[in-house]
């Protein structure tokens, strides 16, 4: 995300309909995290999600469950300072807040809960280094729906 700044502040794009012109959000979020909480390990059949960190440290998680995509049972974890990413759907991702900070997220399907699993964050299976330590989870986080189920989601569009 590049910062335009002057002697008023600072101003950023965060999203242009032309970046992805095959998509379009329908909803938009705002996510306040403490430092160390976690959110996820979340994976949606039906929509994609835009993420944009606006503050603060974020390790992002993801896990390629989408049965015909080349990258399919594929993990990774990164750091996106001031940065944007879109999650397709089929694609396991969560975030640990290393310092406090902000994201704004937009969804291309309203949120609903039926398209919304949860994968236990420390599940093995799942090959995502968050580098937390006993981080914040809310109880649903915490429980996980797809413990030992890392492998390809039937459903998963790729």
């Amino acid at each position: 995300m590049e910062l335009h700044r002057d002697a008023r502040g600072d101003l950023a794009e965060l999203y242009r309909q032309d970046w992805f012109p095959d998509i379009s959000l329908v909803q938009w979020n705002v996510s306040r995290c403490l430092s160390n909480s976690l959110r996820g390990v979340h994976l949606h059949l039906l929509h994609s999600d835009f993420l944009t960190v606006l503050s603060g440290q974020f390790v992002f998680g993801l896990r390629d469950l989408r049965p015909s995509s080349p990258t399919c049972g594929l993990s990774v974890s990164l750091e996106l300072p001031n940065a944007s990413i879109l999650i397709p759907p089929g694609v396991a991702h969560g975030f640990h807040c290393v310092a406090e900070g902000t994201l704004v997220y937009g969804l291309t399907h309203p949120w609903d809960i039926a398209d919304d699993l949860a994968c236990r964050w420390d599940d093995p299976e799942l090959g995502i280094d968050f580098t937390a330590t006993d981080p914040i989870l809310s109880p649903r986080d915490g429980g996980g729906q797809l413990r030992g189920h890392a492998g390809p989601v039937p459903g998963a569009l790729g």
